[in-house]
């Protein structure tokens, strides 16, 4: 049972939303609370890693006045499997291909409770919403983890 959602609710959090449609991290929150971002975090630890580099990390860098790098375009040399619906931010390993492009592989099980993947992987890769699958030779998105 979540205690964290009344007791900032209690304190006067105002809550733009609750839940995104991706997966890990579909418990996302944001709100703010006089005048300050307030972000809730899903507990499983994926999850958690996901939202904040998606999310807090862009958000701290522009307070900070730097710039967030910008995702850039890969290949999936495997098929990733993804429920059709939901944004997926995959873990993967990223590697150059015999002519230097940048290709994808997954970094293993995407279960939010996998934690391993985040230290086997280079960073997540984007199968959008309204993808039912992702298949190898699939043009996605890579944002490269920034720690």
């Amino acid at each position: 049972r979540d205690l964290i959602r009344p007791e900032l609710e209690n304190r006067g959090v105002e809550w733009q939303f609750w839940g995104v449609r991706q997966r890990p991290g579909k418990p996302f929150a944001f709100g703010t609370l006089d005048g300050r971002a307030v972000f809730g975090l899903p507990g499983n630890p994926v999850s958690a890693a996901v939202g904040f580099e998606m999310y807090v990390r862009p958000l701290l860098d522009a307070m900070l006045g730097r710039s967030a790098p910008q995702p850039q375009r890969a290949v999936l040399t495997e098929s990733i499997p993804k429920p059709a619906g939901l944004h997926v931010f995959a873990r993967v390993r990223a590697h150059p291909d015999a002519s230097g492009a940048l290709c994808l592989s997954s970094a293993g099980p995407q279960g939010s409770h996998v934690a391993h993947t985040l230290s086997q992987s280079d960073g997540l890769a984007h199968l959008p919403e309204d993808w039912a699958e992702a298949p190898a030779g699939a043009e996605v998105e890579f944002t490269p983890w920034q720690w």
